[in-house]
């Protein structure tokens, strides 16, 4: 079985990997290296809009304001994550869904004309979702991978014990 700290360490590393990713796209295309494959690779989870981007002189990171920080959030929080305990469950899920209703206002309102969303507005707002996710994503990410390995290794022992009942 697959400690939870393992599962842990390798999804830290697969976000550090897509963070890295989104933030190295400028710098490719500034060092004159054709980047148009990665940023339709991130363009198919995010809107990219030019004005709703950082950039690095002219060129976007690979993902708007908003990703950007939800995915930095979410590294930051995962980092912690390998540091401290988890916090308790309930916290985690009002948290999250606090967060991911605080997103949810500054959209609505933007795309009904009441108030529009600033760079500030969407890094906070991302920020905070991504901060928030891992604790409570994570515990039920960890559970379904220890679950998913469990019944790969009751499979395995029973297929070896039904081979052993023909002979």
């Amino acid at each position: 079985m697959i400690p939870h700290r393992t599962i842990l360490v390798v999804f830290f590393l697969a976000v550090l990997f897509w963070c890295a990713g989104f933030l190295l796209l400028p710098f490719i295309t500034i060092a004159g290296f054709v980047s148009s494959e990665g940023y339709a690779f991130y363009g198919r989870v995010c809107h990219q809009i030019d004005a709703r981007s950082w950039h690095v002189g002219t060129e976007p990171f690979g993902v708007c304001i908003r990703c950007s920080a939800i995915y930095l959030g979410a590294l930051v929080s995962l980092f912690v994550m390998l540091l401290v305990r988890e916090p308790d469950p309930r916290v985690a899920r009002w948290a999250f869904l606090v967060t991911i209703a605080a997103v949810a206002v500054d959209v609505g309102l933007d795309l009904l004309g009441v108030a529009s969303n600033t760079e500030l507005s969407r890094s906070i707002t991302g920020g905070l979702a991504g901060v928030a996710a891992p604790w409570f994503v994570m515990p039920l990410f960890v559970d379904a991978v220890q679950q998913l390995l469990r019944k790969r290794v009751q499979s395995q022992q029973g297929d070896v014990i039904h081979v052993r009942e023909t002979e």
